[in-house]
């Protein structure tokens, strides 16, 4: 199969606020609901606008990803963002995470606005993504040729912090993983299986004294009784989510992309996330190298 030749003319892009373009919210919201994979938040399958709250106001955008049981409220914001936007975000996540009907589900809030790191709530904001699962992204409206289009840089990920408060729970309980391999083998195809124990093989070698575990929403590892997730493994349907705690995110988000692994996020200075969709082969050195470099940095701290 021959492959289309890539036009390599370069086009110069603008960035321009969208109140300057005339553009209102309601499009920004309009644009992510017809396309929620601009955003860079892995597995959504459902998206809801403006549901109201008795009492709370109205969040801006519902997303669901089914598969790993996991709801985004999401606060949308022209401009800096400001500190009612923050108290909102965090208002409508404690409505969803209260919800009988959200049992089984873990929510994220989601804030995004156009300007982020020059906002004097930077720090605010930083502070509470340590404290609560809470995905930061900046908005960027850019013309290009005549036409608009809209990136999203992600600062902070709230599904890192999700995985950080089960491996506390996980250490609260003993050490005792949630599951076993059995109960995941049960909703997963058994070739991603494969996939999923390749990978944890791959990286327990980091210590010989490691340990797997299972936990409800990924696997982990532990040294004795003391939960040491420096990678977490998350098997999906059709492929294997993987988070690997590292400093130089960067270099290793080029790196894993080079190998043919695509990256899905990840927070800059914490954590890589990319996609595993075959059995490793080449690639084992690599993934091997990248345990290890985690390990290092996270796995030895007390």
């Amino acid at each position: 199969m021959r492959t289309a030749k890539t036009d390599s003319t370069y086009v110069p892009s603008q960035k321009i606020p969208l109140r300057d373009l005339a553009l209102p919210e309601a499009w920004l919201e309009r644009r992510i609901r017809e396309d929620h994979t601009i955003l860079g938040l892995d597995g959504i399958s459902k998206t809801f606008s403006q549901r109201a709250y008795r009492k709370a106001g109205r969040v801006d955008l519902i997303l669901l990803d089914e598969e790993s049981n996991i709801l985004y409220c999401a606060e949308l914001m022209l401009g800096e963002v400001d500190g009612s936007h923050i108290v909102r975000c965090m208002n409508y996540w404690l409505t969803e995470s209260r919800k009988p009907s959200n049992r089984e589900r873990r929510a994220v809030a989601v804030l995004a606005a156009e300007r982020i790191r020059e906002s004097p709530y930077f720090p605010v904001i930083e502070f509470l993504s340590q404290k609560m699962p809470l995905t930061v992204l900046e908005i960027a409206a850019l013309r290009v040729s005549g036409k608009i289009t809209l990136t999203f840089t992600k600062f902070f990920d709230g599904q890192e912090q999700l995985e950080q408060v089960e491996s506390v729970g996980e250490e609260e309980e003993g050490g005792r993983a949630d599951v076993d391999r059995a109960y995941w083998a049960s909703k997963r195809p058994e070739p991603i299986m494969s996939i999923a124990d390749s990978l944890a093989k791959i990286f327990q070698s980091a210590d010989a004294k490691l340990r797997q575990t299972y936990l409800q929403n990924f696997w982990g590892f532990a040294l004795g009784e003391k939960p040491k997730n420096f990678v977490t493994i998350s098997p999906k349907q059709k492929f294997v989510n993987v988070r690997a705690h590292v400093r130089d995110t960067d270099a290793w988000s080029r790196r894993l992309k080079k190998a043919g692994f695509e990256i899905t996020g990840g927070t800059p200075g914490k954590s890589v996330k990319f996609r595993v969709t075959v059995l490793p082969g080449r690639q084992k050195t690599l993934l091997r190298e990248l345990g290890e470099d985690a390990y290092a940095e996270r796995g030895t701290a007390a």
